[in-house]
């Protein structure tokens, strides 16, 4: 059995990362011990250096599997990574917490992360 992990991104103000209007939009990667296994996108927010990404973007993993996965969220602009925040069951602190709401609930759940540097990632 399968169970659709939905997540629903929100990415505050990217002004410490770039000085410029962005056009941003988010890659979300669904990580198998530690490898990209798939990919999705949100749409671009055009201009704008506070983007909201108010839409479901959504797996179907096994629930058995739920255990050892991981979302990398990757917020982009032209190709470019300004920043990245993991979540799953290899995150820590807030990152963790929020997977374990994501598992449990039956509709999206929002919560607000910092950007990490991508080079931590990739």
């Amino acid at each position: 059995m399968n169970s659709p992990v939905r997540q629903k991104q929100t990415c505050g103000i990217l002004t410490e990362f770039v000085s410029f209007l962005a056009d941003p939009y988010v890659k979300v990667y669904l990580l198998a011990a530690g490898k990209r296994v798939k990919k999705k996108k949100t749409s671009v927010r055009k201009g704008t250096l506070n983007p909201v990404f108010n839409e479901a973007v959504s797996f179907d993993i096994a629930m058995d599997a739920l255990n050892s996965v991981d979302l990398l969220l990757s917020v982009m602009h032209e190709n470019e990574i300004i920043g990245c925040v993991p979540i799953g069951a290899h995150a820590t602190g807030k990152e963790l917490s929020h997977w374990r709401e994501v598992r449990t609930a039956n509709k999206p759940i929002a919560h607000w992360h910092s950007l990490q540097d991508p080079k931590k990632f990739f």
